[in-house]
């Protein structure tokens, strides 16, 4: 296809923490708003231009 190429990448990722995000309500009970997932897949996609 002449200087142009694409490429493709597929991956898993486990993190080595998983923060929460939270608030307390007039109650006093913790709420959680986000928590990291424990695994995570990844997708990459790219287009590129090889030059000489």
């Amino acid at each position: 296809m002449g200087p142009l190429f694409g490429a493709v990448g597929l991956g898993v990722a486990v993190p080595l923490a998983r923060d929460v995000y939270f608030y307390t309500d007039e109650a006093g009970e913790r709420r959680d708003v986000f928590r990291a997932s424990p695994v995570s897949a990844i997708l990459d996609l790219g287009l590129g231009l090889e030059l000489p």
